[in-house]
């Protein structure tokens, strides 16, 4: 039986920011204890907000006047400086998510950004090293991250989606929604050779069979 799971969470739910923490370094060395205390401390700083902070990564790290590290640890100096992308959700939106879930006997282990946890599906380790923008069409927002360097950098949305596009095939064809659905989860992609820009696509405008409009519209005409 299943018993825990990991939530996605749409990019339309999460707010994406950098947040900067210094901290005297404590034994003059950097260890592993001084970077839980810079996490700690936007942990506290979240605490206090309507906000729950759903993903936590280090950005970069500067000793002093040192010029920017990935990893500070056992290098000596005063003052560590931490930099954070901090993706954060709504503590109110977290709650109803885990209402509905108690009520079918399921518990979250951890709650994940979509569009992030599609990029680590689908994106090779060269793709996430040298730098992608992942964008994530879904129904009523298209969500996108950027990955740079193997990091999770930046996560947000825009409020177009799928039932946009069925909006547009609809209004431009002059035909029911239900149909323009079809139309487009059959041809649904932009990437068509010059052969292909060509074909025709047929369908019946209507379910009736005692008016059977055809349409005929071409690939290319469809994608522009």
């Amino acid at each position: 039986n299943i018993s825990k799971i990991i939530v996605g969470i749409s990019g339309s739910q999460i707010l994406s920011t950098r947040k900067d923490v210094v901290d005297k370094i404590l034994k003059g060395i950097v260890k592993q204890s001084d970077i839980v205390n810079s996490v700690a401390k936007v942990r506290l700083e979240y605490s206090k907000t309507m906000k729950e902070p759903i993903h936590l990564i280090p950005i970069n790290y500067r000793i002093d006047d040192s010029p920017a590290l990935i990893n500070p640890r056992q290098m000596m100096g005063q003052k560590l400086y931490s930099r954070f992308h901090v993706a954060s959700v709504s503590k109110t939106v977290i709650s109803n998510i885990e209402n509905c879930l108690k009520h079918c006997q399921l518990s979250v282990e951890s709650y994940v950004a979509e569009p992030y946890g599609s990029a680590l599906a689908s994106l090779s380790d060269n793709e996430l090293n040298i730098g992608s923008l992942l964008i994530d069409i879904g129904g009523s927002s298209t969500s996108f991250c950027i990955i740079y360097d193997g990091k999770f950098y930046h996560v947000g949305h825009v409020l177009i989606g799928g039932h946009n596009i069925t909006k547009d095939i609809a209004t431009i064809l002059g035909i029911r929604m239900e149909v323009a659905e079809k139309i487009k989860n059959l041809n649904n992609t932009l990437i068509i050779s010059p052969v292909e820009e060509k074909e025709v696509i047929k369908f019946r405008a209507n379910e009736s069979y005692e008016e059977q409009t055809i349409v005929r519209i071409s690939r290319e005409d469809l994608r522009n």
